[in-house]
């Protein structure tokens, strides 16, 4: 009775499983040449998660709430991802803030991106942060802006009931 799980905690980790599984697809790494590196998968942890909670926000009552504790679920595993290779208190609280930070301005731009169906303004921003350290051709950064809106797209078809309860699965990887 005390170690009963909440319901959306349950959907909460489901949800996050999913985009760690596809956030660590070796696809997105060779062909897509993302830098196979800890801050090119923080990039990729980002960009689905913030998929995720683009879709989650816009259900309602409780797509805002569930989008809420995804976020602390993500940086909850970031903070002890850290802890775990050593980073004592200070520096794990400075750098989950920084990371936080990272999240939201990516959030605000990639949602502008999805929310004006802008597949350029994507690309760029996709070139700003997830290839900030590369320079990659501009058709490989398409097909993962491509492959973000077709993510949107296939949540889209779900009911909202399927999605708040982790019942989804991404677009199969056809790069």
């Amino acid at each position: 009775m005390f170690f009963k799980k909440n319901k959306s905690y349950i959907s909460v980790d489901k949800i996050y499983n999913k985009i760690v599984l596809l956030s660590r697809n070796k696809t997105f790494y060779l062909k897509l040449k993302i830098p196979d590196t800890i801050d090119g998968r923080f990039d990729m942890l980002l960009l689905f998660s913030i998929i995720v909670v683009y879709k989650l926000s816009s259900i309602k009552p409780n797509g805002k709430e569930l989008a809420q504790k995804l976020f602390d679920r993500i940086f909850l595993d970031l903070d002890y991802s850290l802890r775990e290779i050593g980073a004592g208190d200070v520096g794990v609280s400075s750098k989950i803030k920084t990371m936080a930070s990272a999240f939201l301005g990516r959030q605000k731009v990639y949602c502008s991106s999805f929310e004006n169906n802008n597949i350029e303004n994507l690309v760029d921003n996709l070139n700003n942060n997830v290839y900030r350290n590369v320079s990659v051709d501009r058709k490989i950064i398409k097909k993962l802006a491509l492959y973000s809106f077709k993510s949107i797209d296939k949540l889209n078809l779900y009911k909202n009931s399927k999605i708040l309860s982790g019942c989804f699965e991404f677009p199969e990887l056809n790069i």
